[in-house]
């Protein structure tokens, strides 16, 4: 999926990319989205978890999503 997606930047921009997306990971993204937007949405909600892994946000979106019915 990264060398498709690089590809496809690549493609589309016309320029190389500087370095290779083996490997990349967007959880501390993902973390740092989630305590700043998330997680104060998700507070008056009764959900105080501690978000420290791809497994912790996976459980977040998909509670939060049952409880608004999404």
């Amino acid at each position: 999926m990264a060398r498709y997606l690089r590809t496809l930047t690549e493609v589309i921009s016309g320029k190389e990319m500087a370095e290779d997306l083996e490997g990349y990971g967007s959880t501390a993204i993902e973390l740092g989205y989630n305590r700043e937007l998330l997680l104060p949405v998700a507070a008056p909600m009764g959900f105080t978890p501690e978000v420290d892994t791809r497994e912790d946000i996976d459980w977040l979106v998909d509670t939060i999503g049952v409880q608004l019915g999404i």
